[in-house]
């Protein structure tokens, strides 16, 4: 729950609070799990839509940044390293934001949240060769991206 959570927050305090959330709505409406799909899967996708309805509700407020930077920290780094590491993590993060809807929500679940291929198709509510369409196509479209801004 927790990973589904981040992987639409990116910030592991939202992401904690989501979660917690999460559990406390599936633990009141567990009699509505008919088995069909695995629990994990379900209470992913719980977490999940709490997590996209957390990030509209705080962009309508205008509240700052959605990421915490905090978690990209890295020891030894110099400045200008830290400073190159961040502006490709930015830039990374730009390029998936112009994603079509689904194939940016499968590239965030897959590499923020970490979850296989199956449970991003019982989050999405498609089928695990679908995501896995979804993600090559994205992929194939940031590679795109970014070999543009190289070669003009």
């Amino acid at each position: 729950m927790y990973r589904a959570a981040y992987s639409i927050l990116k910030n592991p305090h939202d992401a904690d609070d989501v979660a917690q959330e999460a559990l406390v709505r599936a633990l009141k409406k567990i009699r509505l799990f008919s088995g069909l799909g695995s629990l994990e899967g379900w209470l992913a996708k719980i977490a999940f839509n709490l997590a996209k309805n957390h990030l509209r509700s705080k962009k309508r407020r205008r509240e700052s940044a959605l990421m915490d930077h905090d978690d990209f920290e890295a020891k030894g780094e110099s400045p200008e390293e830290r400073l190159h590491n961040e502006a490709q993590k930015q830039r990374l993060q730009a390029a998936i934001a112009t994603l079509p809807n689904k194939q940016k929500e499968v590239v965030e679940l897959r590499l923020v949240g970490h979850l296989s291929f199956r449970e991003i198709g019982e989050v999405l509510g498609l089928k695990e060769a679908t995501a896995k369409v979804h993600f090559s196509q994205a992929k194939q479209k940031l590679v795109s991206l970014f070999q543009q801004e190289v070669m003009p």
